[in-house]
């Protein structure tokens, strides 16, 4: 009687001892062009409100496109580049603290600064596994998982 209860016990207890297992949590594929797109897009319209003096609507477009567009790109940034994706997360915060306090040009400086910014960021991205891309030396070449593929070319004899 006594063994019966003893290995469900057992069982449980050897369940419970089992190291955990770190489940990393499913990322959505993120579209970095589109997103790319709109937020300059954003920040276009948060430039027009600047010039057209309002200061305090185009600083809350600019912190509006950061929560919004910008952290949806953000994790794909920071792991190509976290310093760099580090200091643009700050420049927003500046820029959308100095387009409410400062005067026009100084504040529209800063926001193309920004945008600049933002453009070196995503430029800087390697491309997509299995994009193609131009190899000036070999023609397409196709990049998968790391490896580049180079179609073979007939050489007539």
């Amino acid at each position: 009687m006594m063994g019966g209860l003893f290995a469900p016990l057992l069982l449980a207890s050897l369940l419970a001892c089992q190291p955990q297992i770190d489940v990393e949590p499913v990322v959505s594929p993120v579209n970095v062009e589109v997103l790319d797109t709109q937020l300059k897009q954003e920040l276009a319209g948060a430039r027009s409100q600047l010039l057209a003096g309002q200061r305090q609507a185009a600083a809350d477009a600019i912190s509006a496109s950061y929560q919004g567009t910008f952290k949806q790109l953000a994790p794909v940034l920071r792991a190509h580049d976290a310093q760099a994706t580090l200091e643009l997360e700050y420049a927003f915060g500046q820029v959308a603290v100095g387009v409410a306090r400062r005067g026009s040009s100084d504040a529209v400086t800063q926001l193309d600064s920004l945008v600049l910014q933002v453009d070196a960021a995503v430029t800087a991205l390697p491309p997509p596994p299995g994009t193609l891309t131009q190899d000036p030396g070999l023609g397409p070449t196709q990049k998968a998982g790391g490896i580049v593929v180079v179609p073979q070319q007939v050489v007539p004899q």
